[in-house]
């Protein structure tokens, strides 16, 4: 079976756009990893 893994990269509170998309960077290092099919932002 094959898995995804959906990140809507959102701006919390005290965060900006930079650090939303540094949370998704590191999103998808660790979805490949654990070997998802794929990452949707």
């Amino acid at each position: 079976m094959k898995l995804s893994v959906l990140d809507q990269a959102p701006i919390t509170k005290g965060n900006t756009a930079t650090d939303a998309l540094a949370y998704a960077e590191e999103l998808a290092v660790l979805a490949d990893e654990l070997g998802y099919e794929r990452l949707t932002i």
